[in-house]
């Protein structure tokens, strides 16, 4: 995997300690408009009507009293419109990957806000990863703990932005299939969970085996003709 690629997934890792707001799995069932100018209105929707409820990244769940969870389904709309449209929304969602307007935020171990430019990010990452985070941290086969992912966007940006990152990836990667950019994610998760080890077989079969399933899915699928992808 270049660096381009490998800048991509890097990219990607951090946003998704805090949750997955899209599986790549999802299959949303919405009329969504097409086009450039449509794209970008949706994008614009996914600007919240509140305010950040927790900016500060303070250690408390639960929204606050003044926030309107109601006005948050336009947000969640225009998210599931832009993955029903697959790969043709990717080089608009990469055009906002800085956008530091609050979008959402999901109630964890803690109150998380996510930014516009996040949520496009992660848009386009549940696409190509066909699976997320499954745990904070693991032992591995050295007996000490590791977290996911160990892969870490910053000795990749180096003083670049994630859209000029996500840019060279696209200039690369446009032409190919979403199910081959979905096998190199794949590919790329298996060799990280070997390099780590497992420390019990049952360990293997919990964070291995379903990637290895995963990717014989997708390489004996049959590929998708041009007309289709």
């Amino acid at each position: 995997m270049n660096f381009a690629r490998s800048a991509l997934f890097a990219a990607f890792c951090v946003g998704l300690c805090l949750a997955a707001t899209g599986q790549a799995d999802e299959k949303p069932s919405v009329a969504t408009p097409t086009g450039r100018a449509a794209i970008e209105r949706l994008i614009a929707d996914l600007r919240s009507p509140n305010r950040d409820p927790n900016p500060r990244r303070e250690p408390f769940t639960g929204y606050p009293k003044d926030y309107d969870v109601a006005a948050q389904k336009s947000v969640e709309a225009a998210r599931q419109k832009l993955l029903a449209l697959g790969t043709e929304a990717f080089p608009a969602l990469i055009d906002h990957a800085d956008d530091a307007a609050y979008s959402l935020s999901i109630s964890t171990s803690i109150l998380a806000s996510q930014s516009v430019g996040e949520v496009c990010r992660q848009i386009i990452e549940s696409q190509i990863s066909p699976v997320v985070m499954t745990y904070k941290s693991r032992p591995g086969a050295d007996g000490k703990w590791h977290g996911f992912p160990s892969f870490r966007a910053i000795q990749y940006l180096r003083g670049r932005t994630y859209r000029e990152v996500l840019q060279e990836w696209w200039q690369m990667d446009q032409s190919r299939q979403l199910r081959d950019m979905q096998i190199e994610a794949l590919r790329w998760q298996i060799d990280h969970e070997q390099k780590i080890g497992f420390a019990s077989a049952k360990d293997r079969e919990e964070y291995l085996a379903p990637l290895l399933k995963m990717l014989e899915e997708r390489t004996t699928a049959r590929p998708k003709a041009a007309a289709e992808r």
